[in-house]
Formats: structure tokens, C-alpha cells, sequence
């Protein structure tokens, strides 16, 4: 039987659909047709639109619906609104949608490379979590945020860096001795 948004509140033998496969019906709307309840085995199943191959979901014992999901792609995984992706796990992969992680996954590598590498050269990093800083706020009256503006650009500063630097001189010039 092909299972529509009409029929998402249908009981099999008494039993609801699992709440992933409706919500998945909800996603899909009203017009696809890729979510079935096979009689003959109690599956209910997904069809990837992109292998067009059906994927086992759940199958249907005496207890309810049991979870044999082990080949398509869960959205919001293990929480209560999780629901069945537009892909199988191995269409996913293919998609660009992976390519494009892959390629956040090397910059952000990249980006923990150089600021190791920042960190050791001993040069300022804005992020102050990063170079262990703490987070402030601070409020400033505005010629003093436009004059440090102005003058980080024409000495290619951050506002952050000028802020340090600035309090350093002061601390160099007034210790405080415990």
C-alpha cells in the first residue's frame, strides 16, 4: 500500500505509524508517493528518488513497529522530531551536501592550523577564545570607537588588538605590585 499525507494517521493492524514516518509524509506533502507498507513482509519502507530503491524502515512484530532503519538518512536524529531525509545514506554521500561538509571540515582544519601556528609566532588573534582570552563588553563614547576605527585600519589592527595593546603600555607603566 503507497502511503500519502492523507493517510499518514492510518492504524496497520491497529497499530499508528512510528512518528518519523509521519513526519516524513508531512515533509513530502501531498503529491510524492515514497513511503510504502509492504503486507506481505509488515515493512514499512522509503524509496530514495535518487537510486530509486526502496529502503527498509520499520517492520511490524507484535509488539508495534520496530526500528530496521540501517540504510537511509535520518534528519534531527534521536530526537523527537526526527523524520526521513530526501536521500539514502549512500545517495547522501554522492549529493553535494557531503562535498561541501568535506570542505568545511578542511577549513575549519586549516583554520586550526594557522591558529596554532598564530598561537606559537606569538601574533594576536581576534577570536579571544582562541588566544585564551576573556569575553568583555565595554562601552565606548563615539569619537573614541570611530578614532579606533580609523586607526586600526590605517595600521591594519582589529579594535580587539588596539584594546590590548593600549592597556598593556598602561600596565607597563603602572604596575601593581601585591
Amino acid at each position: 500500500m503507497d502511503l500519502k499525507l492523507k493517510n499518514k494517521d492510518v492504524l496497520i493492524e491497529g497499530i499508528a505509524l512510528p512518528m518519523p514516518f509521519q513526519i516524513s509524509l508531512k515533509k513530502r506533502g501531498k503529491t510524492v508517493v515514497n513511503h510504502r507498507y509492504v503486507e506481505d513482509v509488515k515493512e514499512l519502507q522509503v524509496l530514495c528518488p535518487s537510486c530509486n530503491q526502496w529502503h527498509l524502515a520499520y517492520k511490524l512484530d507484535n509488539d508495534g513497529w520496530e526500528d530496521i532503519n540501517q540504510t537511509y538518512k535520518l534528519c534531527n536524529k534521536g530526537k523527537t522530531n526526527e523524520y526521513f531525509d530526501t536521500y539514502c545514506l549512500q545517495c547522501y554521500k554522492t549529493q553535494n551536501k557531503v562535498k561541501d561538509d568535506s570542505r568545511i571540515e578542511n577549513r575549519v582544519a586549516e583554520s586550526n592550523e594557522k591558529d596554532a601556528k598564530s598561537r606559537e609566532e606569538g601574533q594576536y588573534l581576534p577570536w579571544s577564545e582562541k588566544a585564551g582570552g576573556v569575553q568583555q563588553t565595554i562601552f565606548l563614547a563615539p569619537d573614541l570607537d570611530m578614532y579606533l576605527k580609523l586607526y586600526g585600519v590605517y595600521h591594519s589592527k582589529k579594535k580587539n588588538e588596539l584594546l590590548n595593546d593600549i592597556i598593556a603600555e598602561f600596565k607597563s607603566k603602572n604596575p601593581i605590585n601585591l
